[in-house]
């Protein structure tokens, strides 16, 4: 089996944002879930026809600043709008609420961080936008059905195994 690498990240162009996101996963489960959570955020934003710029800059604050400390009230107050409002074109586009969709977010970062580096469950809580490691596991455990942990061991299980499939073709 061939697989496609690209090595030499000096080659690209400034404007290969998508292959410099690419080459920046070093692991094959997380490329593909970041690509599984990118196409299924534009297909439910498609299917319920948004044509709305201030939700556009919405979903592209929260996915820039999902690390931060951020509510419905600071989105509001950086697009100069009511928070009410915000709230619900975003429900009514996406069919989830604020809070449900930065979760999400935050939990999709999580799963890289605990299959790409061995940092502690402390440090991936706060590099997902989490500032209680408890409110993390709770909602990481929610959203995964297991513990930030479990889900480390099992995934990374999951990878050393691809890999080992790879070298014995």
């Amino acid at each position: 089996a061939r697989l496609f690498y690209i090595n030499a990240p000096e080659l690209l162009m400034p404007t290969d944002q998508l292959y410099k996101v690419i080459l920046a996963f070093q692991q094959r489960n997380s490329l593909l879930q970041w690509i599984a959570g990118k196409v299924h955020m534009f297909f439910q934003l498609k299917q319920k026809a948004v044509d709305n710029p201030l939700l556009e800059r919405m979903i592209n604050y929260i996915d820039n600043h999902f690390e931060q400390d951020i509510s419905l009230k600071t989105i509001a107050a950086t697009l100069n709008t009511n928070p009410a409002y915000l709230g619900r074109i975003f429900k009514d586009a996406t069919g989830s609420s604020f809070s449900d969709y930065l979760n999400v977010r935050r939990i999709n970062c999580a799963k890289a961080l605990l299959v790409e580096t061995s940092l502690t469950v402390k440090d991936i809580a706060a590099k997902s936008g989490y500032n209680s490691t408890n409110y993390f596991v709770n909602v990481f455990k929610k959203h995964t059905a297991l513990y930030p942990i479990q889900y480390r061991t099992t995934h990374i299980r999951f990878s050393q195994g691809w890999l080992y499939c790879l070298a014995r073709q």
